[in-house]
């Protein structure tokens, strides 16, 4: 699959009204997938979902790596991988994600 990083972060950051319409996400940096519930349960002082306009992941505390299921991105384990190398590259955490289980 080829990735277009800019579109990529179109969705990752200030997506908070498409994450609200959404019914789950992933997120890029851990690999997690996630009921969009688990994310409206979430604060983190002062860097929690409801204070701002880029969804945090609730397991890895990433933000601007979420990607809600109305993306153009497939959220599966594999897709998030690329996405993550190509985005993050070394620096992010895809090598966690073999041993990272899915949360759907």
């Amino acid at each position: 699959m080829k990735i277009c990083i800019d579109e990529v972060l179109q969705w990752s950051n200030g997506n908070r009204a498409v994450l609200e319409e959404s019914e789950f996400c992933g997120c890029y940096n851990c690999i997690s997938i996630f009921s969009i519930e688990e994310l409206r349960k979430c604060d983190f002082d002062g860097y929690s979902y409801e204070g701002s306009d880029t969804g945090v992941c609730p397991y890895c505390l990433s933000s601007g790596t979420l990607l809600p299921n109305k993306s153009p991105f497939p959220l599966e384990r594999e897709v998030l991988e690329e996405i993550g190398y190509e985005v993050l590259g070394e620096y992010g955490e895809v090598w966690y994600a073999r041993n990272h289980k899915n949360r759907i």
